[in-house]
């Protein structure tokens, strides 16, 4: 029997992968995770039906080559949408389990990876209770890692913050909070403070962050796309060709949905200077125009800022200091807040860089190389990295040598690209 190729990570990449190399007829797969649902992970992990897909039903199909499959499974449920619908996060986790179940030759794994070598043509991983599980190739679909807490003075183990808001329980204590701060006002914030109001409807919420930016909302009827003729290879370039294609009548989110489109070739058309230089000064702003809010969500936003719920200021935390029933926040500017509870909303942290005792283990042994800006691994065209023959990573620990590499098109496309690469090698048997 051959050896199997070894998925860590049971979330949203994790099932892509499994699903693309069963379209390929690469097999058998053992997909390792926690053990708890196919599909959800971080991103689809949550259970309130409030929480919705900041992408159209229509674009979320785990099969590029059959892109309404989400939308055809959803009639077979009770509750059938339509290619513009969004979603609500714990549906597409359903989906993605559903179609997992189908998969023959796909067996699960419930452990923790904490290391991975690479010998003879050979994988092995070994799990956190001493477990080793041999392969013919692994692939790290292990997607986001928990959020870092800033290095703010009083911060870290302040008994009032909140370090990871996803984490089982973190935010139970909400309710005998009448005031929260968020630090950070990205879609994890906004994706808090509907917990908060919804739990608290009477408590008071402030978002801080170094911009003080809120993401934009998507229209409720999609604009056609607009690709831009030419990839310029400047970032000055490219915010003057988004600024003219706008200037001429484009919507905005038309030319952002079409050069998400073309971030590859973008991303590999800038030096890295010019991409140090897209990270310092653009990432934000693109962050919050590529990454939209569903209109409903938006909605609500806007309601609870209208009433006075939601104040969004803009600011950096300087220091925290603790007292009897919550924390003072001091900003840099002087300012200070008082709160019941402050929840770190910075957005994932980085797995490639972290502390992760996979990572660790994948940088220890010359498996993984870091890329140049030392955001993400870097990695081959077919996503193999750089100091391995037999291990392959995609989504959010590419990032660095990818620019768009953290939504489901992109990395269901790394996922093919991987189970054609694998496709392509007989799959090796282990010795008699």
């Amino acid at each position: 029997m051959a050896r199997p190729v070894v998925v860590i990570g049971d979330g949203a990449s994790g099932v892509l992968v499994a699903l693309a190399l069963s379209r390929r007829g690469v097999g058998p797969v053992l997909l390792v995770g926690d053990g708890s649902t196919p599909g959800a992970g971080c991103a689809y992990g949550t259970t309130e039906p409030y929480h919705l897909l900041n992408a159209r039903a229509g674009t979320m199909s785990a099969r590029a080559d059959v892109p309404d499959d989400l939308v055809g499974w959803s009639r077979t449920t009770s509750r059938p949408v339509d290619a513009d619908a969004f979603l609500p996060r714990r549906r597409y986790a359903g989906y993605l389990a559903d179609r997992l179940g189908s998969l023959p030759g796909t067996d699960r794994v419930a452990g923790r990876a904490v290391g991975l070598r690479e010998d003879a043509g050979a994988v092995e991983v070994t799990l956190a209770d001493g477990r080793r599980i041999g392969g013919d190739a692994a692939v790290l679909a292990v997607g986001h890692a928990a959020p870092a807490t800033p290095r703010v003075p009083g911060l870290a183990g302040n008994p009032w913050y909140v370090a990871d808001p996803w984490a089982p329980g973190a935010l139970d204590r909400i309710t005998s909070a009448d005031r929260v701060v968020l630090l950070g006002t990205g879609l994890t914030a906004v994706d808090v403070a509907l917990v908060v109001h919804r739990r608290r409807p009477d408590g008071r919420l402030r978002a801080l962050s170094r911009h003080g930016l809120l993401p934009a909302a998507h229209r409720t009827d999609p604009p056609e796309t607009v690709r831009l003729s030419r990839i310029p290879t400047t970032t000055t370039g490219l915010l003057r060709a988004v600024r003219r294609a706008v200037a001429a009548g484009a919507d905005w989110r038309a030319v952002v949905d079409g050069l998400r489109c073309d971030a590859g070739p973008a991303w590999q058309a800038l030096s890295p200077v010019e991409r140090d230089r897209f990270r310092r000064h653009v990432d934000r702003y693109w962050q919050v125009h590529r990454h939209r809010m569903a209109p409903p969500v938006a909605t609500a936003v806007d309601a609870m800022r209208d009433a006075g719920t939601l104040t969004v200021t803009r600011g950096t935390l300087a220091r925290v200091e603790s007292g009897r029933n919550g924390l003072t926040a001091t900003c840099a500017d002087g300012s200070t807040v008082h709160c019941g509870l402050l929840v770190n909303c910075t957005g994932p942290g980085r797995w490639a860089t972290g502390t992760d005792p996979l990572a660790v283990s994948v940088r220890g042994t010359g498996l993984a190389r870091l890329d140049d800006s030392a955001t993400g691994l870097r990695c081959d065209a077919y996503g193999r990295l750089a100091g391995s023959g037999r291990v392959f990573a995609l989504g959010p620990p590419r990032l660095g040598d990818s620019w768009e590499t953290t939504a489901i098109p992109e990395i269901r496309a790394q996922a093919d690209t991987i189970a054609a690469a694998l496709a392509a090698v007989p799959a090796r048997r282990p010795a008699a």
